[in-house]
């Protein structure tokens, strides 16, 4: 199956995400994470990538990048495959070290812009690997305190706060609707921010249309798209028609009876463990229900000894 194609982002920001496979852990020491942040900054400077803010976490890594459309899969690539090669040689392991491709999100606004930022560095208190944003190491949020651009473009979104006051204030505490890609359990949530997240979670998926788009899908891809916000962001069927202008008939029809209108094939009853131990076990003579459909075959007929002749 063809791969689909990202939404390109009008103002060539993305909030990216990548995670380990089966969310293993992607860094085993400190070591991990200063080669992959010169990966980071080497890759970016070949292919004119501008970050603006990053966090690294056992399992995953959150970015904030301003490129275009080519520039962002071809940084992303060569981060990824570099990085995987150097992972596995040096901790003696094969395989892919991602969970496939890198999720994103296109950040349109100055107020998406800004709660991205939080929550970027907020992502390991979120997940309680640290108690404040100041105090991990591995994300650009001492960057901006300190003054010192080690990776990052700091001038345009300190730009935006005004000051580097109004930058550390915003951080202080979660904001309400906090948005962010790598969600596990979720509340009840505004339109709002459930939109945010569904935009998310398509992306995610691969498919390349926002909430408000679907409907212009084919069906088929329509039906994806509605049982995967259903099912990762966790949308009620009445807000998922206000997210997606969509009848609440055709919505129903394609979350609860999976597209099929409630006109599925009946289905035989499946055969239990036991039974089917049971069956198994049966001498082939008494299974007369496998052979009923075979033809009847005549007996074979094995020829007796040939009579003596007799001595004239």
């Amino acid at each position: 199956m063809a791969t689909k194609r990202r939404i390109q982002s009008s103002s060539g920001f993305y909030h990216v995400f990548h995670r380990g496979v089966n969310h293993f852990d992607i860094f085993e020491d400190n070591e991990d994470r200063e080669y992959y942040l010169e990966r980071m900054r080497k890759c970016a400077r070949s292919l004119g990538v501008k970050v603006h803010a990053w966090c690294l976490m056992s399992n995953h890594v959150h970015m904030l990048l301003q490129a275009d459309y080519a520039a962002l899969s071809a940084f992303m690539r060569q981060l990824a495959s570099s990085y995987a090669r150097f992972f596995n040689a040096r901790h003696l392991r094969c395989g892919p070290l991602f969970g496939g491709r890198f999720a994103s999100v296109c950040v349109e606004t100055d107020e998406q812009l800004m709660t991205v930022v939080r929550y970027i560095h907020r992502n390991p208190v979120h997940h309680e690997e640290s108690a404040l944003c100041g105090s991990y190491r591995w994300s650009s949020f001492g960057e901006y305190v300190a003054g010192s651009p080690a990776l990052c473009e700091l001038g345009f979104v300190l730009a935006l706060f005004g000051n580097i006051e109004s930058f550390t204030a915003f951080h202080g505490e979660a904001g309400e609707g906090e948005r962010h890609l790598d969600v596990d359990t979720l509340g009840r949530m505004g339109d709002e921010e459930a939109r945010w997240r569904a935009n998310a979670a398509l992306a995610a998926a691969g498919i390349a249309a926002t909430a408000r788009d679907i409907g212009r899908l084919p069906r088929k891809l329509r039906d994806e798209a509605l049982m995967c916000i259903k099912r990762v962001v966790g949308c009620s069927l009445r807000q998922i028609q206000r997210l997606t202008a969509i009848a609440y008939s055709a919505i129903r029809e394609a979350v609860l009876l999976g597209g099929s209108g409630g006109r599925a094939e009946p289905e035989e009853p499946p055969v239990s463990p036991v039974e089917e131990l049971r069956e198994s076990l049966e001498p082939p003579r008494a299974r007369e229900r496998d052979r009923k459909d075979l033809p009847v075959r005549a007996p074979i007929r094995i020829p007796g000894p040939a009579p003596a002749q007799t001595m004239s």
